[in-house]
């Protein structure tokens, strides 16, 4: 991953400091929110204009980390990821969000009908003209029952990506040329404006794919890499295709 914007986090980000040596305007608002039964969610409410960061961040980004370790009576929590968006800041790729996202959370207590408390350290970059990482420590003590958010949680749940028969598609067909992984989907799959994301090995980026219609009435994705001297391995790749609503996450 490419050290893009982020290289000038620590400057710029003065910019937006008042004399106190505090945000002049909070640019995010973050909670913990209880949802259905082994349900929660990390709730973002963000300013006019600023992004929240996917899990694959895009060029020059840094992923958000969670930390759940000062957590009492948690076995384990999943994370799980709406469909995110392509966005530019200065002529950069960003993949991620704006407006308000909730990140749906699994989690399973040690002690079933008991009080679970999630405590989360966050550390997450938001994005408007420029970049600023936060750090966030929330707490939720979430008792048996369902919470008042769990319709907000769910509405947001139903934008994680399924599977590609969910989401009516087939596998594409995938091949290597010249610096550029080639993604077909035949003609079946109905595409209208789709965009890719890809996740593998942190040294390659993969860029915006270019849209080639195929003589059939099928749709190939051609996506840049670098390092393009070095192709990657298919087998370790994943995928996220968002067209529209609908969504799905694949690997070959």
């Amino acid at each position: 991953m490419r050290i893009g914007i982020w290289a000038v986090v620590a400057a710029l980000g003065l910019l937006l400091l008042d004399a106190g040596g505090s945000l002049a305007a909070e640019p995010v608002r973050a909670r913990l929110v209880q949802g259905a039964s082994g349900s929660a969610g990390l709730h973002f409410q963000l300013e006019p204009g600023w992004k929240f960061y996917w899990r694959q961040p895009g060029e020059g980004g840094v992923p958000p980390r969670f930390d759940w370790s000062g957590s009492r009576n948690l076995a384990g929590v999943e994370v799980e990821w709406p469909a995110p968006r392509r966005m530019s800041i200065g002529g950069v790729d960003l993949i991620g969000y704006k407006g308000e996202v909730v990140l749906p959370l699994r989690y399973q207590a040690h002690k079933a009908g008991k009080p679970v408390t999630l405590k989360l350290l966050a550390e997450f970059g938001v994005c408007k003209e420029i970049c600023v990482l936060r750090e966030e420590r929330l707490t939720l003590t979430i008792s048996p029952g369902e919470g008042p958010a769990a319709a907000l949680i769910e509405r947001f749940r139903a934008e994680v990506p399924g599977n590609l028969a969910a989401a009516g598609l087939e596998p594409p067909a995938l091949r290597l040329r010249e610096g550029k992984l080639l993604l077909r989907f035949g003609p079946q799959a109905r595409l209208e404006a789709p965009d890719i994301f890809v996740e593998g090995p942190a040294e390659y980026w993969f860029g915006k794919p270019k849209l080639l219609p195929q003589g059939d009435g099928g749709l190939e994705l051609a996506l840049p890499y670098t390092p393009a001297a070095q192709p990657p391995v298919l087998g370790g790749l994943r995928f996220t295709l968002v067209d529209g609503r609908r969504s799905a996450e694949f690997a070959p």
